[in-house]
C-alpha cells in the first residue's frame, strides 16, 4: 500500500504544478454569463480560469449584457477590439489592455475614462454617455475616427495631440 502512494502522490503533484493557468474571482454575473456564452468560461460559479484562449483573444463583443463591473478584462491582454456598447458601467480599467486599437463605450454610465495607456487606440466611440464631464485623449495620438454623440455633460476634452483626426 505504501509503495502504490508512493506512486500516485508525484503523479498529483506533476499534474497540479503543469497547469499554469491562473483563476481569478469574477465580481459581476453577467460578465461571466456572457463569457460562458462565448465559451471563454465554462459555468457562472464566480472564478473565471486565464486560459491561453483568454490571454490570446484579439476582439470580443459584450455589448448589451448588462455588465457592471469589468475589471476583469485587464487579464486580456491581447485585445485589439472590444465593444462594451449598451451596459451599466461607471467606471473601466482598461490600462493593461495596451494593444486596443478599436473600443466602443457608448450608453454606459462612465463618469471618467482614462485611455492614456492605450496609445495604439485609433477608433473610439462614445455615444450616450451622460455623466462623462472631461476626457483626455491627447495621448491617443493614433485616433483616426472618434465619435462623440449625445454626451450632453460634456465640457472639457484634449485632442491638442491628435493630428489625424
Amino acid at each position: 500500500m505504501k509503495s502504490l502512494l508512493y506512486l500516485i502522490i508525484p503523479i498529483l503533484i506533476i499534474t497540479s504544478c503543469g497547469n499554469d493557468s491562473l483563476q481569478v474571482a469574477i465580481n459581476d454575473t453577467n460578465l461571466e454569463l456572457a463569457l460562458v456564452k462565448l465559451d471563454l468560461d465554462n459555468e457562472v460559479d464566480g472564478v473565471l480560469t486565464i486560459s491561453d484562449q483568454i490571454k490570446e483573444l484579439e476582439k470580443i463583443d459584450l455589448s448589451e449584457s448588462e455588465i457592471v463591473n469589468a475589471n476583469i478584462l485587464i487579464y486580456f491582454k491581447n485585445l485589439t477590439e472590444l465593444n462594451l456598447y449598451s451596459n451599466d458601467l461607471t467606471s473601466i480599467d482598461l490600462s493593461q489592455n495596451k494593444n486596443l486599437t478599436r473600443l466602443a463605450l457608448g450608453n454606459n454610465d462612465l463618469t471618467s475614462i482614462d485611455l492614456s495607456q492605450n496609445k495604439n487606440l485609433t477608433e473610439l466611440y462614445l455615444i450616450s454617455i451622460d455623466d462623462l464631464t472631461s476626457i483626455d485623449l491627447s495621448q491617443n495620438k493614433n485616433l483616426t475616427e472618434l465619435s462623440l454623440i449625445s454626451i450632453d455633460d460634456l465640457t472639457s476634452i484634449d485632442l491638442s495631440q491628435n493630428k489625424n483626426l
